[in-house]
């Protein structure tokens, strides 16, 4: 039995958004472009902000999520040795909620719910739906952009995310936000921000504390430049890369072991 109320499965008055996140960090973009009252479900990781804990739950792991990074790594390895995938969607709590659209990732496939595990979910239920689905149709480069249909409601829009630096991210928000805009819904509140704003907000606030500590390190008791040690897993050692390495070194430091722009990293 799934965790879903009654309420929240009453069909709207007229088409409008309902958005699953599958990923805590595509939440908090949902949540920061406005659209958080919007969320209907989310995944078994995402908890900020805190009014998206009470939303059903849509995933899970398929693997003891309790030990030691050792333990955990070994059960891990050992499903992808038998070539399964780390997470299951929950295909009947996404059924239940009819989402509009699916926000999830393609930057790695057992760090949370992969755009295959997703992809997989979604033709189940619409091959469920009927003879009459249909789908899916790719729309974007790299499968950014998945539209699936059923008899019932629109085409289902499945958004990938797949951010190497920061960069990226700023352009996988304004994906995330012409995605939803593009639904052209007249019940959006007037008070919405623009994507441009929060992403040029967030963009200052970040450039405000690398001002910062670029003036620290000019005054005259200033220290070399701190070596940075950002590891992403513990048994084995894995040292953080992507965007992580940028952040250090705006943050005034040198990154000791990660890449900026490169996939994490083993450390042997």
């Amino acid at each position: 039995m799934s965790n879903v109320s009654r309420s929240e499965l009453q069909a709207p008055s007229r088409p409008a958004l309902r958005i699953v996140s599958l990923i805590p960090s595509a939440t908090e973009i949902v949540a920061q472009l406005g659209y958080g009252e919007y969320l209907v479900g989310r995944s078994h990781e995402c908890d900020y902000p805190p009014m998206v804990k009470s939303l059903p739950i849509c995933t899970e792991p398929k693997f003891d999520p309790i030990g030691s990074s050792a333990e955990i790594h070994r059960r891990v390895s050992e499903l992808l040795a038998s070539a399964l995938s780390v997470y299951r969607v929950k295909t009947e709590v996404l059924a239940e909620l009819q989402p509009t659209h699916i926000i999830t990732q393609a930057q790695c496939e057992v760090c949370a719910v992969s755009l295959s595990d997703v992809e997989q979910a979604v033709s189940e239920w619409v091959s469920a739906a009927g003879p009459d689905a249909a789908g899916p149709d790719a729309a974007g480069p790299d499968h950014a952009v998945l539209n699936h249909t059923t008899p019932n409601q629109p085409a289902i829009q499945i958004i990938s995310l797949q951010p190497q630096q920061l960069a990226d991210i700023w352009h996988d928000m304004s994906r995330v936000a012409a995605a939803l805009e593009a639904t052209a819904l007249d019940d959006l509140p007037t008070n919405r921000p623009a994507a441009t704003d929060v992403i040029n907000r967030l963009k200052t606030q970040l450039q405000a504390k690398t001002q910062l500590q670029a003036k620290t390190q000019l005054q005259p008791r200033a220290v070399s430049r701190p070596r940075i040690a950002c590891i992403e897993w513990t048994d084995p050692l894995m040292a953080a890369g992507n965007w992580v390495p940028e952040l250090v070194d705006l943050a005034g430091g040198v990154d000791c072991f990660g890449t900026a722009g490169a996939h994490s990293e083993w450390i042997s």
